[in-house]
């Protein structure tokens, strides 16, 4: 039979020993091919072997391929090590803890996938107990990929084939996202999440992941399986400087008062920070002042401050530009910076 491109993926369903002949791990090829005397490595173990023999349907066979149901026998490996698992060309899969994933919500589930909450994660034949971080592109930004919403029941006889094939969505690692509360269900919307899994798992880029609500309660009348995704690239959690490079961020934005307008171009603003604010640390930062736009010069006294304005209006006209007008100071903040810096 023909090989097929790429490199091993042999899931493993059962491991059994044969004395005097080594381990024999039954399982399905899900990708590449498999050749006698070749090695095979079987990442959860961090061992490679050799192939000494292949058996299908009880006959032995020099090379298998995608799709074959297949015996595979290996000299020491101890089965009891590994019932069910992964064996694959070496090198070719990751272990990983945290990864970027791009995200859908399975339409039947009627919960709400919040940041933060815990849920089940299903990879190949391994299931963890994970989080996820949700993110989006920013409003303000267009989607060149989005695609036209369709109806639920118009979508359904297709829903096979979606899965397998819209979550091809590219990450840009040095690109700005947005931080959602929660998996939104609107159709077409591109969303990833970072993961965070309590045990390792291993997969190759782009393994399908499966997220579930097990501890549901089995009998009610409600779709437990809440979202699936596919891993785009792995993560360190443990390396802040690694996870800064994430720019997904939360969009802040406080509020104060004019406390009085010192002349034409600077006014004194109150209440924008509380008295143990280091005002200094916003100096220079915009603020906006109904539709003129401002530029935090200085403290004043405790917590008051003073803005700069920049524009071709006397006083009068300046003061009735902005009666009963709040100073409003947007910003960002990256969910990963553990500087927590702010960014206009």
């Amino acid at each position: 039979c023909p090989c097929t491109p790429g490199p091993l993926h042999f899931a493993i369903d059962h491991c059994f020993p044969i004395k005097g002949q080594g381990t024999v791990c039954t399982g399905t090829i899900l990708r590449g091919s498999l050749a006698v005397n070749e090695t095979i490595e079987f990442p959860e173990l961090r061992v490679d072997r050799k192939v000494k023999s292949i058996q299908m349907f009880k006959r032995p066979v020099q090379r298998a391929t995608q799709g074959d149901r297949v015996g595979v026998c290996v000299t020491q490996l101890n089965a009891e090590q590994l019932e069910r698992g992964i064996a694959c060309s070496p090198g070719s899969m990751l272990t990983w803890t945290c990864a970027v994933i791009a995200v859908r919500p399975i339409r039947f589930y009627k919960g709400i996938s919040r940041t933060g909450a815990k849920f089940h994660l299903t990879v190949g034949h391994t299931t963890v107990m994970a989080k996820a971080t949700f993110f989006g592109l920013p409003k303000d930004q267009p989607d060149p990929q989005a695609e036209d919403a369709e109806a639920p029941a118009a979508k359904a006889p297709t829903a096979a084939v979606s899965m397998a094939q819209d979550l091809t969505d590219a990450f840009d690692a040095g690109a700005d996202y947005a931080y959602q509360d929660e998996l939104r269900r609107d159709a077409g919307l591109r969303q990833w999440a970072v993961l965070e899994l309590e045990h390792p798992v291993t997969s190759i880029v782009g393994a399908l992941l499966i997220a579930s609500h097990l501890e549901a309660d089995v009998n009610a009348n409600s779709c437990r399986l809440a979202f699936y995704g596919r891993m785009l690239q792995t993560a360190d959690a443990s390396d802040p400087q690694a996870m800064a490079k994430l720019r997904v961020f939360k969009r802040k934005c406080k509020t104060g008062q004019v406390d009085r307008v010192q002349d034409a171009n600077t006014v004194i603003g109150r209440n924008l920070f509380n008295a143990t604010t280091d005002v200094n640390l916003f100096v220079g930062m915009k603020v906006n002042l109904g539709d003129l736009e401002g530029t935090i010069a200085s403290s004043f006294g405790k917590a008051k401050f003073k803005v700069d304005f920049r524009h071709d209006l006397d006083l009068k006209a300046f003061q009735d530009a902005i009666r009963g007008k709040q100073i409003e100071l947007r910003y960002r903040r990256y969910i990963f910076d553990t500087a927590k810096r702010m960014v206009q």
